[in-house]
């Protein structure tokens, strides 16, 4: 977490760390440890001269090289003898021989030869070398009946494949480490040496050395120079602020007047800060002027959000009159039901009805002022009001809910019962959730390894991809 909250806070410095982390990680996996070189001769046929193969076999193993050399009874054209003849002397780990290893395998019965060589030496030689050296200098040896001269001649030409090729592989590692290193040292810098360059341009003009260069001929023009550069530039800053800023307030279209005036204000403040910065050819000429033009942008801003929150709040409370007014109006509906007279049954009490009409009355007045509201777009006060006309409605409603209680209360408890369903249903709906669940079905794949035995003259036997090998008929 403290490493995340570090990326945030500098972005190249973090890259860096991780790069770091990246190369050391790749370091400490490439640094395992060594394996002694060693030679191993199994010669069940009696065919090689163990002396010959060691002398062949010693500018390897002084490169740090492990070399194997196999010649068995009866093999097989497959590898798979070899590998468990590897396996046998511990030469397999992890289904891959060790890294230095270089094998030589000669078969008899069948007639089959292969070449392997471990991951330290499959970039130097692939499995296309090892082909062309069994096929140039193992083989021919074998079809004349020289076992020794072609040990001795595939292990020369191993030796001369990697004198040749190391050299270019080393210096491409060395490239990749320096660079590697090198990226990460950047970006660590980066970030300072431009923090360090931007706070030094800031310091030079009151910096000693930078008030004696402004008091010579070329200190006072390239102080000029710059000084009509960083105007011009925040000029170009503050009109395009401006401007989006003042299109952003036309789309929100409400009209305010103390809005209009702020908006008045900062554009005859821009206006004079402009004809300044015309006049203005140094520092010293208006001191006060740069600070203006950088501050003013910030200002736009606010004007822009207090139009949109005053929009947002008279555009709620429009809402909440419409609503609270019909809601008043469905009551006065059911409340004059309630009054009208019914075939064959007594006209309920005049006075009450009268308390009826009147509060009916109020509803047309309190609707009159919510239209008039809504055209007058210019209030200053249109929020104030809304809210007041809401706390008429709510009025209304009470004095009606306690007419109709004291008139009818039978209508009025069934009201009542009838908004409390109504709220509970609402609360289900809001609380409940329906989930169609359809049962997934697992489709399961198995792919079963299989090895095919079927013979090809040039059979790759790698048992990884970590090292790389060749083999097939002599």
């Amino acid at each position: 977490m403290l490493l995340l909250a570090r990326l945030k806070q500098s972005l190249p410095g973090g890259l860096a760390l991780l790069w770091a982390l990246v190369l050391a990680a790749l370091l400490l996996a490439a640094c395992g440890q060594p394996v002694a070189p060693a030679l191993i001769v199994r010669d069940e046929r009696q065919l090689l001269d163990p002396q010959r193969v060691a002398d062949a076999a010693a500018p390897l193993l002084a490169r740090g090289a492990s070399v194997a050399v196999f010649v068995p009874e009866q093999g097989d054209d497959r590898g798979e003898d070899l590998s468990r003849r590897l396996a046998a002397e511990g030469l397999i780990v992890d289904g891959d021989i060790p890294p230095p290893l270089l094998v030589v395998y000669i078969s008899y019965s069948p007639r089959y030869s292969e070449l392997r060589a471990g991951s330290k030496w499959n970039g130097l030689l692939p499995s296309v070398t090892l082909r062309t050296i069994r096929e140039g200098r193992l083989n021919p040896a074998l079809r004349v009946e020289d076992p020794d001269d072609g040990v001795a001649a595939t292990l020369a030409a191993l030796e001369a494949e990697i004198a040749r090729t190391l050299p270019r592989q080393r210096l491409i590692g060395w490239a990749v480490l320096a660079i590697g290193f090198a990226v990460p040292v950047v970006l660590l810098l980066a970030g300072p040496v431009e923090r360090l360059w931007r706070r030094m341009q800031r310091a030079w003009p009151t910096s000693p050395p930078g008030r004696l260069w402004a008091t010579t001929p070329i200190g006072r023009r390239q102080m000029r120079w710059r000084y009509r550069q960083e105007l011009t530039m925040v000029r170009e800053v503050l009109a395009t602020s401006a401007e989006r800023a003042l299109e952003r307030y036309a789309h929100v279209a409400i009209a305010d007047e103390a809005l209009e005036r702020r908006r008045a204000a900062l554009e005859a403040q821009r206006a004079d800060l402009t004809s300044r910065a015309s006049a203005a050819h140094a520092p010293s000429d208006d001191p006060a002027l740069l600070t203006a033009l950088r501050a003013l942008p910030q200002s736009y801003e606010l004007l822009v959000r207090d139009a949109q929150r005053l929009a947002a709040d008279r555009a709620s409370a429009h809402r909440r009159s419409a609503a609270v007014a019909a809601q008043a109006a469905e009551l006065v509906r059911r409340v004059g039901k309630s009054f009208a007279p019914k075939p064959g049954a007594m006209v309920g009490d005049p006075v009450a009805y009268r308390q009826f009409t009147d509060l009916s009355a109020t509803l047309d007045a309190l609707d009159q002022r919510r239209a008039a509201l809504g055209q007058a777009l210019t209030d200053t006060a249109l929020g104030t009001q809304l809210n007041i006309l809401i706390d008429g409605y709510a009025s209304l409603e009470t004095a009606l809910l306690a007419l109709w209680a004291s008139a009818f209360p039978k209508a009025h408890a069934g009201y009542l019962r009838q908004k409390q369903r109504a709220a509970a249903s609402q609360a289900r709906q809001n609380s409940g959730y329906t989930s169609d669940a359809s049962s997934a079905g697992y489709l399961a794949s198995s792919a079963g390894s299989s090895s095919s035995s079927d013979y090809q003259t040039d059979y790759g036997s790698s048992t990884s991809s970590s090292s790389s090998s060749d083999g097939g008929s002599w």
